[in-house]
Order: C-alpha cells, then sequence, then structure tokens
C-alpha cells in the first residue's frame, strides 16, 4: 500500500473502532444515554422552542441565565439538527461526531508529531476503547464535555500541523478550534489549551513563546463571549469555591479495572515510562509527573483535600479517568518511537494484543457495571419519578420543588412548569438563597412561619420526598397546608401539594421593610424576617446597598420601616432629609448599630453617641415589660462574651426602651407619624444567630404591624422566556424568579405612557418594582449587556485576525542556527 492509502486505511480505522464500539455499546441507538441526556435533551428542545428568546432559563432554579455560566455553542449550533430529526437523534448524532472528531484527532496529532501511522493508530485506538472516555456518554451523559472533546482533539491536529507546516491557515484553524472547545465545555477547553501550551514549548522552546502568545490571544478573542459571560456570572470563584463534601473517595479499582481506564490505557504508558527512565531520563519524567498529577487529582479526596481547591470531579465516574486515559496515550506517544527497534516490535505487538483484550472484556464490564444508564427504561429510576410527578405541567405559574437530581431532571424534559431546585451551586443565582430554601423545605425541625414563608417566596404548589431521604416529611405531613397526593402514598417518590399557593407573577401591598447595608447585613436581617414569617402576604424585605442619603424617591415614598445596618447613614444632611420624609409618611426607621464603633450620631436620631462594649449578661429591663433577661440567648460568640456597639446615653425627648444594667440598649423617640429608633447591642444579629425566638419577636416589633393576605396573584402573561407582563392597580409588583443585571423593567400606564422602573432586590433574591400607579409591568430579559456586546466585537476582532493570519503562507518559522564563527573557536 502507498503512504496515502495506509494513512486513510488507518484513519479508516480509528472512525470504525468509534463507531463499532458505539454501537456495541448502545451509545448510538435507542433513547440517548446517562443520567444527565434528559437535562441536554432539555437544553436543546428549550433552544428550538424559543430561539431567539431562550437566553432566560426559567425552568431551572428560580431561573439563570441559560449560557452565561455553561456555554451554549452545542445546543445553538445543533437547532436546525433538531428542528429536522427530533432531539434525541441530534444528541446521538452529536456524540458520534464528537467521539469520530476525537479519535481522528488524535490519531492525526500523534501521527504528525512522531511521523508515525502504526504509534498514532495505536495511541488512538488504546484511548477510544477505554470505557472512562465512554462514561461520559454512557453513564454521565455530559455530551457538551464529548462535543468540547471532539473539537479539542482536531485543535491538537491542526497544531501539530501548525508546527510542522508553519502555514497560517493551521495556526489560524487552531485558534478556532481552540475557542470552540472553550465555547463547548471552559474546563475542557482549559485542558485543551494546557496541551497545547506543553506542545509548542516542548517543540520550539523559548522560541515558541511569541506564537504561543499570539495563539492564546487570538484564542481568547474568538472566544471572548463565552470567556466573559462566564467570569461576569462569577463562574471561576463559585467553581474553585465551593465545599462539596458529598463527593466520596476514588476507587484505585478506576485506574485498571475494563470498566474504567482499564488494563491498557493506564498499564501501558506507566510502564513505558518505567522502561523509557534510564535512556530519556528527562522526557520520561516529564510524562510520568504528568499521570502523577491527573492521579492526585483523582485522588484529592481521599486525601482529604478541600474540594473548594479544584474542579468538580463528583460525577460518577470521576472526570479525573477520563484525562487520565488521554495523557497516558499521549505519554506513550511521546516514549514509544525513541524505544530501540527490536524492544519497539515487541511493545507494539504487545500493546496491540492487550488493547484488543481490554476491549473485548470493556463491553460485557459497562453493561455488568449497570455504566451503559439508559434512563428511558420502565424499570429506571427517572421513570419511577416521573410517574410520581402528578402534576399540570404546562402551569407557568407556580413551581414544584423536587427532592433529587434525578426527578429534576426529567422533569425539565417533559414539562414547561418551572422547579425549584438546590444542584450544582456553581451553575445556580442566589446559591445561599436556594440552600436557605431547601433547607427550610427538608431538614426539621420545621419552623412553621419560615415554611409558609419559603412556600410564597418561591410560588410553590408541590415538592416530593424520596422513601430513600425522607427529610423530615412526618412532620411536614402533619402541616395543615400540605397534602399528601393519595396516588403517591405507597411509592418510592411522594408528592404534597400546597394549599393556596402563591404565584410567580403578583401584587402585593404589604409593608415595605428597606433594609441599608451590604449584601450579607441584607441577608442577616432578611432571614431573621423570614423566621418570622415575612412575605408577599405579611411583611416585604428590599435590600437597598446604598446609605440613607441617596435613598431613591420610590423606597422613600413606599417605606413602611426601614432597618439601618451599620454604617450606612451617608451624608448626614441629606440623610436627615429622607429621615424626615419617611417618618412623615409614617415609616418606622431602626438604626442596628451594629459593630459600628465609638462614633457621635448626628440629628435627629435619639442618640448623640455609642460605643463599643464587651457584654458577658443581658441584664436588661423593657420599659413595658415585653421581654425579660431568661427570654435572651447567652451573651457569648466563639467562646468569648458578646462585643457589640451601644448608645452612650438617650437624647433629650427620646424614651429608653430596653437598658442593659444603667445604660442604654434601645432608644426610641416619635417624629411625625413614624419613628426613630436606635438599637444596641448587634441584638437583631443575636436574636438571628442564636435562632431565638422571643428575641426575634421583640426586635421585629419595632418595624410595625405585618399585613395579612397582602398579596395578589396578578393579570399577567408570559410572552416568552425573556419577558413578562403584569398588570397592576398601583401596588408593588413580584416577579418571583432570580434577579440579575441583565433584567430591566418598565411601565405601561392606562394612557399608554410609559417610563423605565428600578429592579429591586427583594425576598430572597427575587425582583420588585414601585409602579408610578395603574398600568402594567414589562420585565424583558437582555441576552447581551454592555460587556456582551464588548464580547462579541472581540469575537469579531478576532475573526478578522484568523482570516488574516491564514492568509499567510508562513509564519513563526524558527529561526536557522546560527552557525559558529571562525573567530569563535579556541586557536591552538
Amino acid at each position: 500500500m502507498t503512504g496515502r492509502r495506509i494513512e486513510i486505511a488507518a484513519a479508516g480505522a480509528v472512525v470504525g473502532v468509534v463507531v463499532v464500539a458505539g454501537l456495541l455499546l448502545n451509545a448510538w441507538r435507542g433513547f440517548p444515554k446517562g443520567v444527565d441526556a434528559y437535562q441536554h435533551l432539555t437544553r436543546l428542545n428549550f433552544v428550538a422552542d424559543w430561539f431567539p428568546h431562550h437566553n432566560w432559563f426559567y425552568a431551572w432554579a428560580a431561573g439563570m441565565p441559560m449560557f452565561d455560566n455553561y456555554p451554549g455553542l452545542p445546543y445553538v449550533a445543533a437547532l436546525p439538527f433538531v428542528r429536522l430529526f427530533g432531539d434525541t437523534t441530534t444528541l446521538e448524532l452529536m456524540a458520534l461526531a464528537a467521539m469520530v472528531a476525537f479519535g481522528l484527532g488524535l490519531y492525526g496529532h500523534v501521527r504528525v508529531r512522531t511521523g508515525r501511522p502504526d504509534i498514532a493508530l495505536l495511541v488512538a485506538v488504546m484511548v477510544v476503547t477505554s470505557m472512562a472516555i465512554w462514561h461520559f456518554v454512557l453513564a454521565s451523559g455530559v455530551y457538551a464535555r464529548v462535543v468540547a472533546m471532539g473539537f479539542g482533539g482536531l485543535a491538537w491536529w491542526a497544531h501539530a500541523m501548525a508546527l510542522s507546516r508553519h502555514s497560517g491557515r493551521w495556526w489560524a484553524l487552531t485558534a478556532v478550534l481552540i475557542a470552540a472547545t472553550i465555547a463547548c465545555h471552559p474546563v475542557t477547553g482549559a485542558f485543551v489549551a494546557g496541551y497545547v501550551t506543553l506542545a509548542q514549548l516542548s517543540s520550539m522552546g523559548f522560541g515558541g513563546i511569541r506564537p504561543l502568545v499570539a495563539l492564546g490571544a487570538l484564542s481568547f478573542l474568538l472566544a471572548a463571549q463565552p470567556i466573559l459571560s462566564s467570569l461576569s456570572f462569577g463562574i471561576g470563584g463559585t467553581i474553585l469555591g465551593v465545599d462539596r463534601p458529598e463527593l466520596g473517595y476514588s476507587s484505585p479499582v478506576q485506574l485498571i479495572a475494563p470498566q474504567f481506564s482499564g488494563f491498557a490505557a493506564f498499564g501501558i504508558p506507566v510502564l513505558i515510562v518505567l522502561m523509557q527512565l534510564p535512556r530519556r531520563f528527562w522526557r520520561s519524567l516529564g510524562a510520568g509527573l504528568a499521570l502523577l498529577v491527573v492521579v492526585a487529582y483523582m485522588f484529592a479526596p481521599n486525601f482529604h483535600v478541600p474540594t473548594r481547591y479544584y474542579y468538580i470531579n463528583g460525577i460518577d465516574p470521576a472526570t479525573a479517568p477520563y484525562f487520565l486515559v488521554i495523557v497516558g496515550g499521549l505519554c506513550f506517544a511521546a516514549l514509544a518511537p525513541s524505544l530501540p527497534p527490536r524492544i519497539q516490535r515487541i511493545v507494539l505487538v504487545g500493546t496491540t494484543v492487550v488493547v484488543a483484550i481490554n476491549a473485548i472484556v470493556a463491553v460485557p464490564a459497562m453493561y455488568a457495571s449497570g455504566y451503559v444508564n439508559d434512563t428511558s427504561s420502565p424499570t429506571a429510576t427517572e421513570q419511577v419519578a416521573r410517574r410520581s410527578l402528578i402534576v399540570d405541567g404546562n402551569d407557568l405559574t407556580h413551581r414544584i420543588a423536587p427532592l433529587s437530581a434525578t426527578e429534576s431532571v426529567i422533569f425539565n424534559y417533559f414539562n414547561r412548569k418551572p422547579e425549584l431546585r438546590d444542584y450544582y451551586a456553581f451553575a445556580q443565582l442566589n446559591v445561599d438563597w436556594l440552600y436557605f430554601a431547601y433547607d427550610t423545605l427538608y431538614h426539621p425541625p420545621v419552623n412553621v412561619a419560615r415554611y409558609q414563608a419559603v412556600l410564597d417566596w418561591y410560588a410553590l404548589d408541590a415538592i416530593t420526598f424520596s422513601s430513600s431521604d425522607e427529610k423530615g416529611e412526618p412532620e411536614i405531613g402533619s402541616l395543615p397546608f400540605m397534602r399528601l397526593v393519595p396516588e403517591t402514598k405507597n411509592t418510592q417518590f411522594r408528592l404534597y401539594r400546597v394549599d393556596s399557593p402563591s404565584t410567580i407573577g403578583a401584587t402585593t401591598t404589604a409593608p415595605l421593610v428597606v433594609v441599608i447595608g451590604s449584601r450579607s447585613d441584607y441577608d442577616r436581617v432578611a432571614r431573621l424576617l423570614f423566621d418570622d414569617g415575612a412575605s408577599p402576604r405579611t411583611r416585604v424585605p428590599v435590600w437597598w446597598s446604598g446609605t440613607v442619603a441617596d435613598l431613591p424617591d420610590d423606597l422613600v415614598g413606599r417605606a413602611a420601616s426601614v432597618i439601618v445596618v451599620g454604617d450606612h447613614l451617608g451624608d448626614p444632611g441629606r440623610a436627615a432629609q429622607n429621615a424626615d420624609a419617611l417618618t412623615a409618611a409614617g415609616a418606622k426607621l431602626v438604626w442596628d448599630v451594629g459593630d459600628l464603633g465609638d462614633a457621635a450620631l448626628p440629628a435627629p436620631w435619639p442618640v448623640s453617641a455609642v460605643r463599643r462594649s464587651a457584654i458577658d449578661r443581658w441584664t436588661v429591663k423593657d420599659r413595658a415589660g415585653r421581654i425579660a433577661e431568661s427570654d435572651f440567648a447567652p451573651a457569648s460568640f466563639e467562646g468569648g462574651p458578646w462585643g457589640a456597639t451601644v448608645p452612650v446615653s438617650a437624647a433629650s425627648g427620646a424614651t429608653t426602651v430596653l437598658s442593659l444594667g444603667d445604660q442604654p440598649l434601645i432608644v426610641s423617640v416619635s417624629r411625625g407619624k413614624g419613628s426613630l429608633t436606635v438599637v444596641g447591642g448587634n441584638l437583631l444579629y443575636h436574636a438571628q444567630s442564636k435562632a431565638n425566638a422571643a428575641e426575634r419577636r421583640y426586635v421585629v416589633s419595632f418595624l410595625g404591624d405585618a399585613a395579612t393576605g397582602a398579596e395578589t396573584a396578578a393579570r399577567w402573561r408570559f410572552v416568552d422566556p425573556e419577558r413578562r407582563e403584569i398588570e397592576t392597580d398601583g401596588a408593588a409588583v413580584l416577579f418571583k424568579e432570580s434577579i440579575y443585571p441583565k433584567w430591566s423593567a418598565r411601565f405601561v400606564g392606562v394612557d399608554g405612557t410609559q417610563r423605565a422602573l428600578r429592579i429591586q432586590y427583594a425576598g430572597p433574591g427575587l425582583m420588585l418594582v414601585i409602579p408610578p400607579g395603574p398600568g402594567t409591568v414589562i420585565y424583558e430579559y437582555s441576552s447581551t449587556s454592555m460587556l456582551g456586546w464588548i464580547a462579541w466585537g472581540l469575537t469579531l476582532l478576532g475573526g478578522l485576525l484568523a482570516l488574516l493570519l491564514a492568509r499567510r503562507r508562513t509564519v513563526f518559522v524558527p529561526a536557522p542556527p546560527r552557525p559558529r564563527d571562525d573567530d569563535d573557536l579556541d586557536e591552538d
């Protein structure tokens, strides 16, 4: 055979192995495999149903950006195929194309780098017959990563061609493929780019830094949109900052068992490293360290390394074995060509035999281990869960809270109804509030007031429980507003319905409690209020991150009470004007001086100065006898006394409501139709942190009375995921989805006039606006922010630069070695 025919035959063999392996594993037949298959099908359908208005994923958690944290290239690019062939066929075609592309890319890369088609074919087959590669499709169903690695393999091939040919088109193609990898899955993109860096420096040494910088810059420009979107979402901080105690230990069997890495893809590279260590020490050491790094990462949980320091590897099986077999194949390719000819022949023949044996035993091992996961099977847990989810799937007015990820993923696929789900902390907005909600719903003891508040805030009309994880079900089943659906009583998944549920779009006349402080200040105060039952029916906390001085007019005009936390007064003159306007309308202002430190307080506050004090006992006396020392939790903090700021003395005309020994602790004065109150002792935080109901009721009493039944289900229209229209008679309008900067609101009056409205952060990170009167409030989501437009501009610039680079016949050609001059030679 000619060299070209050998190349074609080898490439065809790689494709054939991938296709046949996939057929034997049912990867391309039947329903798409893997536990996350339904979620990826949901994303494909969501784009197909709503394009181009698909960028707000209302169905997940309490709403979140569809692709700001999870790049959308695979789903958007697949849109024509979904409409032509359907979602399941498209997802399987995506997996097939990606696996073939990865196999060919790996083969092409090794072929160009080594000049050995036999070794390239062996490496590609070794890797693609390892079940660690197939787990992403068959067990986990993480199809975006599979597609990303398809682009990544092609990027490696293109980069090898660029190093070999020094052609601008290959450098440009490498950048485009790296960008495509990032646009499918950023972490996979980082892995692919990292290996390109190593290959570049290995081939060109320090002379490769300049082309590497150019390649990196061009790849960044082309992938600017997914990169900047992820950074603006905060993805980096949440991936690397999340504690995941549920991650189990990695088992050593994953290194060699045929249903995981296999004894070929890991064992043979290790053997080659050991064989070459005496002959090619530095290269062997580098290969060995590369394998060791991946293995160490894989077993990091076993060594109790905190999970916040590394990317999630908890999808079963771990992500690390996937990368391990790829690194193993590359190590084999780097070391095998330099073996002595006789030993090399033995190694290649032996490797071929071992790879074949591993492939033969791996397929039945996958089935025996249950890793060919068909979630559409009638006996699958997903289908059992589906039969218990007896709800109106087209209801867009309420949410369901499924307990398990199994229920959540399948529910999204079959229903339009939104859900509340605390799952994968890095992929959601307001993670702390979602955790708070799930902790309230599922962890006893039950605080009935808080439980009802969470149901109202998230408009829940149904929640589920599992026989394998009851999580306080006996207590919840006894609540008067929760009813078990009889058909689910003796099933694995039980469904409870909520009596008189709240709605996602609503108006409320409940008193607004404006909390002025930092985000943590607001969270602390809001949780205190939620424990007391604050909800759209009773009392609505609203966060203002500025000061009293710059409090906007709409909040000044509507606030029933204001809580100022710490040093958030602002300009004293302007703050006094706003205080007068608020109290003239009957608002109650409470200044929680917290940890303010020694300071003088300006007029008109009823205290002239405050100072820090250590409190070891609550020797308190309430003027009206509403609370006693015995009602307080201990005055302690981390083993020491409770340190806080307290008033020095009450101003003239003010009343000491609560005293601590002989000094004032809470001082109040009437002003206008309202009041001004200074609360010392950090009492709000003490009540919340100690979970003391008596203290909570006492401090909340300074805000005035709560309402009852103040929420009304509004007339509203779900236009599309990016637009809601809610009618109001002038009452505040709540849109119970996660607040996010890309949302905006405008008001259309009954006379047709329009004006923009500020969206307030209300409740557990939801959205509220205050309309000027009767009319319609329109919430709209802009799929592209200013940063997004900048990113698209950078991508366009990158595309132009890539075209210019592709037009250059040669680029980044290494300088020839400088000949030694005769003058450099030593004379005899």
